[in-house]
């Protein structure tokens, strides 16, 4: 399978929480991802450099622009992608509207 992780949200140091659980899956996927399986994990040109150790074979880190206004341009870049992955597994409360494959949203608190 391949799999997208949308990561455009991140602002390296100043998220929080969220940023951090990105890393955390970012990095258990890369030592647990099969032989048959890639990811393409998309962030911003600002956080991209603190993902590239993760690099593999299998796990991609691509950088991407999300202009000034991040939830218009979300769908935009991941429709462009899609055609490299199967599924995109959103990272921060977000689903952007109008991607043509399956997505999965994390929401990380409802209060």
């Amino acid at each position: 399978m391949k799999i997208g992780i949308n990561a455009l949200f991140i602002k390296t140091g100043r998220v929080g929480g969220a940023e951090q659980m990105v890393r955390a899956i970012a990095e258990g996927i890369s030592t647990a991802i099969q032989p048959e399986d890639s990811v393409l994990l998309v962030t911003t040109p600002e956080a991209a450099p603190s993902f590239h150790h993760l690099a593999s074979p299998q796990m991609t880190i691509m950088a991407r622009r999300t202009f000034p206004h991040r939830t218009l341009a979300e769908p935009l870049i991941l429709n462009r992608l899609s055609r490299l992955v199967d599924v995109w597994l959103n990272t921060n409360y977000f689903t952007p509207p109008l991607v043509r494959i399956p997505q999965a949203t994390i929401v990380l608190d409802s209060q």
